[in-house]
């Protein structure tokens, strides 16, 4: 390996080792962009578990149809501080993007893990309030986050 090879490795290792320690996801000239999708994925697994961490609760406590109406409320919160959190790691991100792989996160792990293994059945996507209602106000929550939290 050449000096000049040598060099822009030990920059680009030094850069991205720099900027992982400190939790900044800008380190070297594309490796943001991974970065960034790792903190994207497990902050979308943080909305995930704390949304059925709500549910849960939510279902012992209440009746199924007043534990919905929790859900629905307690997503959206809970998406706005995920996504404006991710827009304080990654500013680069756009706000459209990360609001529709938040959402797209949730429904297919809902779809691939809560309906099979939880509920034993893929009746919940039959209710507006179930799913349908607070994927969207996931999204509309994770888009508004991207666009009101400043860089």
């Amino acid at each position: 390996m050449g000096l000049q090879q040598r060099s822009a490795l030990e920059w680009a290792m030094r850069g991205c080792a720099g900027a992982a320690m400190v939790g900044i996801a800008r380190c070297c000239e594309n490796g943001w962009r991974d970065v960034a999708w790792v903190y994207l994925f497990a902050l979308g697994l943080v909305l995930w578990g704390a949304c059925g961490a709500v549910m849960a609760v939510a279902r012992k406590i209440w009746p199924l149809a007043a534990a919905l109406y929790v859900h629905l409320a307690a997503a959206p919160l809970i998406a706005f501080v995920v996504a404006a959190v991710h827009k304080l790691l990654v500013p680069e991100f756009g706000a459209l993007q990360r609001a529709a792989l938040l959402t797209a996160l949730i429904v297919v792990l809902d779809a691939a893990v809560v309906a099979p293994v939880f509920e034993r059945s893929y009746a919940m996507f039959r209710s507006v309030i179930g799913t349908w209602a607070p994927f969207a106000a996931i999204f509309l929550a994770s888009l508004a986050a991207g666009i009101l939290i400043p860089a």
